[in-house]
């Protein structure tokens, strides 16, 4: 499976691959390096079904296939390798993302710059990053990215992303890097980058 890009975090590794297979494709090749399909009846959408063997997919490709992926009752994905300990899981229509890190919980998320955040905004977004947005709208699509990523990152239920998770107002000399604060019981910062590329955003924690 031909990967698109691979980032290396410090004691991490980022895999990105634009799915371009039917799902019957991504099967057969799952097959071969698993040596088994998932329960029938597993998947009810074919989209569903390329995004789950897509991940798995591009995981092998990363580390090889000795691994497994569990998830939790709130549906956060535990990771199962004998090197790696953590993982974080994104798609997009066109592509899948996959984060592995060894020794911390990681966030990351892959969004379309088409599709319409401007709909929603009022509801991820703080007056403060409003204002930011409206100076340069590409930021819609990169604050949604990274108030997904910081979500996912926290594993948390319930969390609020225009209330919760605010982002601080990015600097011109801080090129692809974005600060934002989980409030919760306590504040926790969180440094994320970003990465723009065929009409895609990536955003990924440090």
């Amino acid at each position: 499976m031909p990967l698109t890009e691979i980032i290396y975090p410090e004691n991490g590794i980022i895999g990105l691959y634009k799915m371009t297979e039917e799902p019957w494709e991504l099967e057969k090749k799952y097959l071969e390096i698993f040596q088994e399909l998932p329960v029938p009846g597993s998947f009810q959408h074919d989209r569903r079904k390329r995004e789950w063997f897509g991940v798995r997919l591009l995981t092998a490709g990363l580390i090889g296939p000795d691994f497994s992926i569990l998830y939790s009752p709130m549906g956060v994905p535990q990771f199962v390798h004998p090197e790696f300990k953590y993982i974080s899981i994104s798609h997009s229509a066109a592509y899948v993302a996959v984060y592995l890190h060894k020794s911390r919980k990681v966030g990351l998320d892959v969004e379309s710059l088409n599709r319409k955040f401007s709909v929603v905004e009022k509801k991820y977004l703080s007056e403060e990053e409003l204002e930011q947005v409206r100076e340069n709208p590409l930021l819609r699509a990169v604050f949604w990215g990274v108030k997904e990523a910081v979500y996912k990152w926290a594993g948390k239920e319930g969390v609020d992303f225009r209330k919760q998770i605010r982002i601080q107002k990015i600097k011109p000399e801080s090129i692809n890097t974005i600060h934002a604060v989980l409030h919760t019981r306590e504040e926790y910062p969180v440094q994320l980058n970003y990465l723009l590329f065929d009409g895609h955003v990536l955003v990924y924690t440090s």
